[in-house]
């Protein structure tokens, strides 16, 4: 099937390993965000997420679809970013949206706070940023902190469940800079730096047992770390690794130190 593209048009869509309910969720599509269409299984659809390239399986209802020219339209309009943690649309005609953090807004005007996906025309409502800025270690840790208590969610990327490399990325994003979906991922990007030589907006990256990376925060200097486990929340870090306050121990292996922007 010769690809197609789609836009996310609710607020966040579970993206499962199988066309199956009951499969596991291992990302998030958010509003306004870009899809390839791969393939088709009944109401399933086989996607790859145009931003960090990422591919699961989303229901139809989930998306508004775009031929070549209205996706050409889409990506080389001036993209816009929701900035707090959940923001409103209202839709005209259709009940009240609410969206999460860095959520895109498709063919957004600023100066009159509409926007439309398809035929829909919606009002935005909140803090926006472009998309495209230069990411700075006071703006990352500022929007970290937005997000304390975020409970964590496997796959989440929305403050209603996040889980800890859908916080960098999402983070990241709303600041200027795509990373990559998963931990692991994000770990190949940027210089290596030493614990002691490091600063706020550094990625820390830690291992298992057995050397991979399974977890990822943002370090915020004086020896704090920002990270979603169990819930998105500051703990000490040492060249041990994440100590966890709460459980009065040590949490996570410190693996390496990657300095991206």
């Amino acid at each position: 099937m010769k690809p197609t593209y789609g836009i996310i048009k609710l607020a966040a869509v579970a993206g499962r390993a199988d066309a199956a309910h009951r499969s596991e969720m291992v990302t998030q599509l958010i509003f306004g965000e870009a899809i390839k269409i791969l393939k088709q299984k009944n109401e399933w659809f086989f996607v790859e997420n145009v931003a960090d390239g990422y591919q699961c399986w989303i229901l139809r209802f989930s998306f508004e679809t775009l031929d070549e020219v209205a996706y050409t339209a889409y990506a080389s309009h001036k993209t816009y970013l929701t900035f707090d943690p959940v923001s409103k649309l209202k839709v005209k005609g259709h009940e009240t949206l609410y969206v999460p953090c860095s959520s895109i807004l498709p063919f957004f005007d600023p100066e009159t706070n509409q926007g439309h996906i398809g035929n829909k025309i919606y009002t935005f409502e909140g803090n926006i940023v472009p998309a495209k800025q230069k990411p700075n270690a006071e703006k990352i840790l500022v929007k970290a902190n937005k997000m304390i208590n975020a409970p964590y969610l496997w796959g989440g990327k929305t403050a209603m469940g996040i889980d800890c490399s859908g916080f960098t990325q999402s983070i990241y994003k709303v600041c200027g800079m795509q990373l990559p979906r998963d931990a692991y991922q994000q770990a190949e990007m940027g210089l290596e730096v030493a614990l002691k030589d490091a600063r706020g907006g550094d990625l820390a990256f830690f291992a298992n047992d057995e050397g991979k990376i399974t977890h990822v925060g943002i370090l915020m200097g004086n020896g704090k770390i920002i990270h979603a486990s169990g819930k998105v929340k500051v703990c000490k870090i040492d060249d041990t690794g994440i100590f966890d306050g709460e459980l009065n121990d040590y949490s996570h292996k410190l693996s390496v130190i990657k300095r991206v922007i």
